[in-house]
């Protein structure tokens, strides 16, 4: 009995340790779909959604931008199968800016954010801003990869569902 009591410790001491989630929010640079480390990687039980329709990038991106122009977008997804939300999004150029107190936190071209959801069905929003260089060449294309993840919060790539979208506009 003892043997098998110490087998059984050793396992548990060399066994993988748990899956762990990212509570603060995705990895720096994972929203783009075709990265090494991109949010499907760590959440691959779920087909990703490649281009999808649910994420709203309300408003506030043109098909033309204007160099040193501030554009205030607003990010969502429009899912009601989840227990916690969260965004990563990456400019190609320009530099983000958190438009409130809303936890969304920016590193330069890129911004991410977690909630919970709340009662109901809500639609979770997160406001930012982002500001295009003032050396961007006219016909220019900044790329912007959003990734948001439907997350059941269970610290597991189980039952994740991750939504990408690439937007792209073109300098004046």
């Amino acid at each position: 009995m003892k043997r098998l009591v110490g087998l059984i410790a050793l396992f548990i001491g060399v066994a993988p340790a748990p899956l762990s989630a990212f509570p603060d929010g995705a990895p720096w640079g994972s929203a783009d779909p075709e990265g090494a480390q991109s949010c499907a990687s760590c959440h691959y039980a779920e087909d990703a959604v490649l281009n999808s329709d649910a994420i709203l990038a309300g408003g506030g991106l043109p098909s033309e931008i204007e160099r040193g122009k501030t554009y205030s977008l607003s990010l969502s997804l429009v899912h009601t199968d989840y227990a916690t939300i969260g965004f990563l999004i990456a400019a190609s150029h320009g530099t983000f800016l958190s438009a409130n107190d809303d936890k969304i936190d920016v590193l330069d071209n890129m911004a991410r954010s977690t909630k919970p959801k709340g009662a109901g069905n809500e639609t979770i929003y997160w406001p930012l801003d982002w500001v295009a260089p003032l050396d961007l060449n006219a016909g220019e294309i900044v790329t912007f990869n959003i990734a948001i993840n439907a997350s059941n919060d269970d610290a597991s790539p189980f039952g994740d569902v991750i939504h990408y979208r690439k937007i792209q506009v073109t300098a004046k």
